[in-house]
């Protein structure tokens, strides 16, 4: 995959999986150990896919650190994106096969993390855990918002349904599933709407690619059919937390937050008037230094507001450069001959799924390793249309 010596490939996947489960709340510390290894073992030859895009990254950086500088060792995270582009760059074995493997092993890591703070969680609260508003991340024990959280669900709900249904490997297929079901189980303690919204239109996405555009019929009966038992599933909740409110045990263990938040609260359009206030004062506020967010008494939240807040004008222009830059070469990749039409169909609802929270969360401010680790997974599957 990375390298023609097996040790190598063992080592370069362990410290990926480490990256993508945050470990020690450090984890893009391992993006440079990583380079590092990939630069030795290519003979101390630097090879990215595009020198372009490489600089873009770099200057993005570079500009972040410039003009943010006052949020101490936070302003140097820009810095780790190049870094990304480079290990994503030198990716060798170009299969289906071992793209998914990346893929994976960032989805289960990002999983992984998740379940380690809820296994924290019940160890410090014990049963107080099934209603506590309190949570913590496991690395640094610290307080952790539920939204934070939540955006480690991204890549297993873009992933799910080709791991459920075209997914061969058992043990991909074994992990995945498993991984969702305990991902979603503890969901309903965190009470986060996003996930259970990016699940739906996850699911319409694989409906409409998978039966209108590759005619997949079978594929499509097992689908709906599994449709038929989560919508069943959600009837009975429903069904319960009503029955709780009525019986007066709202609040105790057996009430189920997320189904409150949806009876209650519906589908609020909160963050799209916050991105317009943001968006007003923008003209006003050019150069970063979270004046807005100070404003707003409140985080902007999806990343290229955030970015703006925080670095200003300069650097989420040129972030709004490589967004260009992946935009166009995931619609190049899409039309390539050489990429199976179900391979296709997983990329197309993964990336679906990471645009969506990182149009609904600040992602550079929040959870810059997930910006990290989708400009890996972007920069391996750029690859495919490289010729070498």
């Amino acid at each position: 995959m990375w390298s023609n010596k097996k040790y190598i490939d063992i080592i370069l996947n362990v410290l990926l999986f480490l990256v993508s489960i945050h470990f020690l709340h450090y984890g893009q510390i391992l993006l440079p150990i990583m380079c590092l290894i990939i630069f030795i073992d290519n003979g101390f030859n630097f090879r990215v896919n595009d020198l372009k895009t490489f600089i873009i990254l770099s200057l993005f950086g570079l500009s972040f650190l410039a003009f943010s500088y006052k949020n101490s060792l936070y302003s140097v995270m820009g810095l780790f994106c190049p870094m990304a582009y480079y290990i994503g760059s030198n990716f060798k074995e170009k299969s289906i096969s071992n793209i998914k493997k990346i893929i994976y092993i960032i989805t289960f890591g990002m999983g992984a993390h998740v379940l380690l703070n809820a296994i924290g969680d019940y160890i410090r609260l014990g049963s107080a855990f099934f209603t506590s508003y309190s949570h913590h991340d496991i690395w640094t024990q610290e307080s952790v918002s539920t939204t934070a959280t939540a955006v480690n669900y991204t890549m297993i709900i873009g992933t799910i349904f080709y791991i459920l249904f075209y997914e061969k490997n058992k043990t991909y297929k074994a992990i995945g599933v498993s991984l969702f079901v305990l991902l979603m189980a503890y969901n309903f303690i965190l009470g986060r709407r996003t996930p259970v919204l990016m699940l739906g239109i996850s699911f319409g996405i694989f409906i409409i690619g998978d039966y209108l555009v590759f005619k997949n019929k079978n594929i499509s009966s097992k689908v709906f059919k599994t449709m038929l038992l989560v919508l069943l599933g959600l009837f009975v909740l429903v069904v319960l937390a009503f029955g709780f409110d009525l019986f007066g045990l709202k609040g105790t263990v057996t009430h189920i937050r997320l189904i409150d938040k949806f009876l209650w609260q519906g589908l609020d359009a909160k963050r799209i008037q916050l991105f317009i206030d943001a968006i007003k004062l923008a003209p006003y506020h050019l150069w970063g230094n979270q004046e807005i967010s100070s404003i707003l008494e409140i985080q902007v939240h999806d990343l290229w507001m955030d970015t703006f807040d925080f670095a200003g004008i300069i650097t989420v222009l040129i972030l709004l450069a490589y967004t260009v830059i992946v935009i166009r070469n995931f619609f190049k990749v899409t039309e390539e001959e050489s990429i199976d039409s179900r391979f296709r169909l997983l990329i197309f609802n993964l990336f679906s799924c990471i645009l969506m929270q990182m149009l609904l969360e600040p992602v550079m401010s929040g959870s810059p390793i997930f910006l990290m680790t989708t400009i890996i997974i972007a920069t391996t599957l750029e690859r495919i249309e490289i010729n070498e």
